[in-house]
């Protein structure tokens, strides 16, 4: 794609029409927003913890504005939904640990040591989700 001084530059010369230079300067904005919005979620993210704060100083902006630009804007009803997912899929990792268990069982047997490896590894998942996404999540500050 294009930079914008050669989108310019070719319009002043007539390689572009007025339509084809708006279209590819609008490509170019959606372009740079999706990788704005990319960079900032980044800098939000586990790794980087950047705060709303820092993100509004680097765009020029109040941390307000940012965050209302580029945060989640995660409603109350979407937070239930979301708690509601992840209790379910925890709920079926459980169920797939018993399961497995029970097989084991029925058969005579113990885990299987590839089988116990897997139990281990939906345990790791379970405490993963657990303590990513606490079950208090109305009670976290989302803004910082």
């Amino acid at each position: 794609m294009p930079d914008v001084r050669s989108i310019v530059q070719a319009h002043r010369s007539n390689q572009f029409s007025l339509p084809e230079t708006v279209r590819l300067l609008i490509d170019l904005q959606a372009a740079t927003e999706r990788v704005l919005r990319e960079v900032i979620a980044q800098a939000r993210s586990e790794n980087y913890k950047h705060s709303w704060t820092q993100i509004g100083d680097a765009l020029g902006v109040g941390r307000t504005a940012a965050q209302k630009r580029f945060g989640s804007g995660l409603t109350e009803e979407h937070l239930e939904y979301l708690e509601y997912e992840l209790e379910y899929a925890i709920g079926a990792l459980h169920e797939e640990i018993k399961n497995l268990r029970e097989e084991a069982q029925a058969e005579g047997s113990t885990l299987m040591p590839e089988d116990a490896d897997y139990v281990d590894s939906l345990m790791e998942k379970i405490s993963i989700l657990e303590n990513r996404f606490p079950s208090d999540w109305k009670q976290m500050d989302l803004d910082d």
